[in-house]
């Protein structure tokens, strides 16, 4: 444990669909940060989207 009087999120707010490489299968879709990162309420609803489109 390191002790700290604050934390900052510092990721890179990137898509990235690099495990999508490496799954064969037939159809994939890339859904939520994967696709396009913005916050978690899209990403929640891309992937039901996503869901009910399969």
């Amino acid at each position: 444990m390191i002790k700290a009087d604050s934390i900052i999120n510092a990721g890179d707010l990137l898509p990235n669909k690099f495990l999508l490489k490496g799954i064969s299968v037939s159809e994939t879709h890339a859904v939520g940060d994967c696709d396009e990162p913005f916050n978690i309420a899209l990403a929640i609803r891309d992937g039901n989207d996503a869901g009910r489109t399969v």
